[in-house]
């Protein structure tokens, strides 16, 4: 993989997903791998915003193998993520995911 990666994620009320590729030159996307799973009962319980970081972090997870040591720009439709690094005010639970994105090379 010689062109940087782009992960697109996103969650229902159900479910969290997202699919990894890569812009070619003609501005078409070539799909890498897909990931989906459905939401455990806990996890339904979570905030708007910590479940669309627990789908990054999921989806991360499933494609470490593949983009570990190069750079990967996260696109989210949920505008708080971006602001996860420079908010004081955290849950633990967006301590940890915050601390286990830092593995990763991104952008978000």
């Amino acid at each position: 993989y010689k062109k940087p990666f782009s992960l697109q994620t996103d969650c229902s009320i159900k479910a969290i997903g997202g699919h990894l590729y890569q812009l070619l030159e003609n501005g078409e996307k070539a799909a890498i791998t897909f990931i989906s799973r459905t939401l455990k009962p806990h996890e339904k319980q979570y905030t708007t915003t910590e479940q669309e970081c627990l789908a990054i972090i999921h989806c991360l997870q499933k494609v470490r193998h593949i983009i570990l040591g190069n750079h990967v720009y996260i696109q989210t439709d949920h505008q708080a993520l971006t602001f996860l690094k420079t908010c004081r005010l955290l849950t633990p639970r967006l301590t940890r995911w915050i601390l286990a994105l830092q593995e990763y090379n991104h952008t978000i």
